[in-house]
């Protein structure tokens, strides 16, 4: 089965119509599901990562498992901040600290080798291995992501994700707006331009107890379509570091370090993080919405006034 669109929401809407229609019914352990296998999608413009509808919108949540991700952190307080009750999706004990399955530590010990191999044109050796062989060994969880491939061709970084497993309305809205965001700072961090991104998956499924979210999604229409800004065309490492500390900082209730000489990409994201600080205050969701420098984040936003 192939999927091919230009942002997510085609991808996901896609998905859903064919998991509904189509998808086998089974019953894994985390619930009975309709599945299809050996599912692969297509985003030709992976700067159209996250979803524009109310529905499923999800930004905050995806930036801080992002932001998780390339911390190195495998402690469950870091991202249960983002998405409450981690632990008990996983099915880990509530007094288990750590996760056997975090990425990030698996990404951060691999990529110097990544940046370094992309440098050379042509490569196929620039594979992040999320799943490793003793993970058949887990006590609770195990990742759902195999592998991501990075090929510099022609001037652009093109993304492979191998996936093992993937939820379709749940999963899937994080793990592309991650992976193409991780793609887009190698590609700054080599000079290389934003290339394509493929989405492998064994087994690409649809949990009964979302079906009926799944189907209003459909319900809703179609949203616009603004995708994210390019991301500035240098090393991001410096700006990257500073949105770390202010992840951080925000997190923890703090102010955020000084932005100074910090490009209004990455401040923009950490008002993000402080508009999810502040999902409930309008008065302060009205100024940030009012100080962001990019368009993309207008229609998040003004859905999260209306909430707050």
């Amino acid at each position: 089965m192939f999927i091919q669109g230009e942002t997510f929401d085609d991808l996901l809407r896609q998905g859903i119509e064919l998991i509904l229609h189509q998808g086998e019914r089974i019953r894994p352990t985390k619930g009975p599901a309709r599945e299809l296998v050996g599912a692969s999608l297509a985003l030709s413009n992976p700067r159209a990562r996250f979803s524009r509808t109310e529905a499923r919108s999800v930004l905050y949540s995806a930036l801080g498992e992002t932001l998780w991700y390339l911390s190195g952190s495998d402690r469950f307080d870091d991202i249960e901040y983002y998405i409450p009750h981690y632990r008990e999706r996983c099915g880990v004990p509530a007094d288990v600290q750590v996760s056997e399955a975090a990425y990030g530590p698996r990404i951060a010990v691999q990529m110097p080798y990544i940046i370094q191999a992309i440098r050379k044109n042509d490569t196929r050796n620039a594979v992040l291995a999320i799943y490793r062989e003793d993970d058949h060994h887990n006590r609770y969880d195990t990742p759902c992501t195999c592998s991501l491939q990075f090929l510099p061709r022609s001037g652009k970084l093109h993304a492979v994700a191998q996936m093992r497993s993937n939820d379709l309305y749940m999963g899937m809205a994080h793990d592309i707006f991650a992976f193409t965001m991780i793609q887009e700072i190698l590609a700054r961090t080599a000079k290389l331009e934003l290339g394509s991104y493929t989405h492998h998956v064994g087994s690409f499924h649809l949990y009964e107890s979302d079906e009926q979210r799944a189907a209003r999604y459909l319900e809703s229409g179609v949203a616009d379509t603004v995708p994210m800004d390019p991301m500035p065309v240098k090393d991001p490492a410096t700006d990257l570091e500073w949105l770390m500390q202010a992840e951080r900082a925000i997190r923890i209730g703090q102010d955020a370090p000084s932005p100074d000489g910090v490009n209004n990409y990455w401040q923009d994201l950490a008002s993000l993080l402080e508009a999810k600080r502040e999902q409930h205050n309008k008065a302060r969701l009205i100024e940030i919405r009012a100080g962001m420098h990019s368009h993309a984040f207008g229609t998040f936003l003004q859905d999260a006034i209306g909430r707050a």
